[in-house]
């Protein structure tokens, strides 16, 4: 046999042999399997009714259909916020639809069980996790000033120190033993009274089972320093109940 003859089969044997190879497991174009494109599903056999087509790769071949399900986007559930990531303590879940998918947060929160970042933890009670269970809510775009307040950190905030509850990440504590308070002031429910020897507090119980309406107001100036024996018009006015304290006393009117 003639030598260009035997190379020419030897040739014609290894492009044979390369082209079965092509489209093998572990060539570099085959190392994905085939998948159905962007709103459409794999399905073993062909709906009745429905329009199916064959996608190939690398000798694999799957049937793909329409996915009805992917005429909405994911959404989150009830109780659960999207967040871009999950909040430190929080257990977060994934919803998938048509290669779409949200990571949902739970709205439900605690001292250990944090919120997203755009949202703060409010208690119900006011008693920062110590009672009942608290809730993610929106933080506030702004405060109005008023007298200083102690939220749940132990932080106090008040005229021009954002004295609302969400602004700075956390709610109010309405029992105003969080905070360390200063020598002259005193709580009267999540408001700090620090307004010298004439201030007192006024609270209102809620009827519907909600805080307290407080309040921090000044003596007359002949009541210096406040107390309950000189306070006796202002009891009277609302037909409540006075009780000295410390720093100051604390008016109790009626539910309303």
């Amino acid at each position: 046999m003639r030598l260009s003859s035997v190379f020419s089969s030897v040739l014609v044997f290894a492009l044979g042999a390369a082209s079965l190879l092509v489209g093998q497991p572990g060539c570099g174009h085959c190392l994905a399997l085939p998948s159905c494109p962007v709103g459409e599903k794999a399905v073993t056999d062909c709906p009745k009714g429905a329009t199916c087509h064959d996608v190939e790769l690398c000798g694999e071949t799957i049937t793909c259909t329409k996915d009805a399900s992917c005429a909405a986007a994911p959404v989150c559930g009830a109780g659960t916020v999207e967040v871009a990531t999950c909040p430190p303590g929080a257990t977060c879940t994934t919803v998938s639809i048509c290669n779409t998918t949200l990571l949902c947060a739970p709205l439900a929160c605690s001292p250990t069980s944090n919120c997203p970042a755009d949202r703060y933890c409010s208690y119900p009670d006011g008693r920062c996790g110590a009672g009942a269970a608290g809730e993610c809510k929106a933080r506030p775009n702004f405060c109005s000033d008023g007298p200083d307040v102690c939220f749940c950190d132990g932080t106090t905030a008040g005229m021009n120190g954002l004295p609302c509850a969400g602004l700075m990440g956390f709610d109010l504590d309405a029992t105003g033993t969080a905070c360390k308070l200063g020598a002259t002031a005193f709580s009267c429910g999540y408001l700090v009274c620090d307004g010298g020897t004439r201030d007192f507090c006024q609270r209102t119980p809620s009827d519907t089972g909600g805080l307290p309406a407080v309040s921090c107001s000044q003596a007359p100036a002949t009541c210096d320093p406040a107390n309950c024996a000189c306070l006796t018009t202002e009891t009277q006015a609302c037909n409540g109940t006075c009780v000295d304290g410390p720093n100051g006393p604390t008016i109790t009117c009626p539910g309303g």
